[in-house]
């Protein structure tokens, strides 16, 4: 996907991993679904194979972007996510492209949309992993949205979400997931690029997408991502202990509620 912007031309692939979300994904991936402008040239599609040989249903076939099959018997989004990640280092330097967008397959943009994305990444003032804005999330903090920084016509804000985000491809194809983060594996990689000072994080009120939390398919059970998150939590505090006083208590699915306010701002403050 090649994108205009003030910088000039740069180029984006949107990487998308699936797992026993059949009906939906042929739904919206499908001939005339509402995701089938993913269909395009260097974009990645990573389906498990444990779940092709449950569920044969999956009959989506793309005429331009690429599908990889993915071993992960535990159903890890980290292990699946670090398949396609080893995929596209694997890519000769003149197909890597400037910035990749990380997709839940249960994600919902348009095409407009994640060109606004891309450009408020490419036009801001440094390196930085830019989000799109889930429309709840933007009615529920008319705040920060009102009050956004605008550059160019796109507004943003500093915040952390999760799908729909892009990073600078270097950084990307760089980090490494320890593979038993599971369902954590977006936030192991948020700490350690704050961490290491490599980049700022920012939501683009103008991005919008919409996705339903806690669809079948993907982690498995609520029972299954606890234990998962057992594993992870012990990770994220052994990894990042400077953090442990900004970890909440834990959801309903085992994981920590992040103030993620704070955490910005310890990070913020540490430069």
């Amino acid at each position: 996907m090649q994108i205009k912007t003030r910088k000039g031309i740069v180029t984006a692939l949107v990487v998308t991993p699936t797992r026993g979300r059949a009906r939906m994904f042929n739904r919206r991936y499908g001939p005339k679904g509402v995701m089938r402008w993913l269909d395009q040239a260097h974009n990645l599609f990573g389906f498990d194979d444990s779940a092709l040989l449950q569920d044969a249903n999956y009959r989506v076939k793309f005429e331009h972007a690429e599908s990889v099959r993915i071993h992960n018997p535990g159903g890890s989004t980290t292990v699946a996510r670090e398949v396609l990640r080893a995929h596209l280092r694997n890519l000769p330097m003149k197909y890597r492209p400037d910035f990749i967008i990380e997709n839940d397959d249960n994600a919902v943009f348009t095409q407009a949309d994640t060109v606004k994305l891309v450009r408020a990444a490419a036009e801001w003032r440094g390196p930085v992993v830019m989000a799109g804005i889930h429309r709840m999330f933007k009615f529920w903090n008319r705040d920060k949205v009102r009050s956004a920084e605008s550059r160019y016509g796109l507004r943003s804000f500093e915040g952390v979400s999760m799908p729909f985000r892009v990073f600078p491809a270097g950084l990307y194809l760089e980090y490494r997931a320890p593979v038993e983060m599971f369902g954590q594996g977006d936030r192991h990689i948020i700490f350690t690029l704050l961490r290491d000072r490599l980049c700022e994080f920012r939501i683009c009120a103008d991005a919008e997408l919409t996705k339903v939390r806690h669809q079948k398919g993907g982690q498995g059970s609520l029972e299954h991502k606890r234990r998962n998150n057992r594993v992870s939590n012990k990770i994220l505090l052994r990894d990042f202990p400077e953090l442990k006083r900004y970890f909440g208590k834990l959801t309903s699915a085992g994981e920590f509620a992040m103030r993620w306010s704070k955490i910005l701002h310890h990070y913020s403050e540490a430069k």
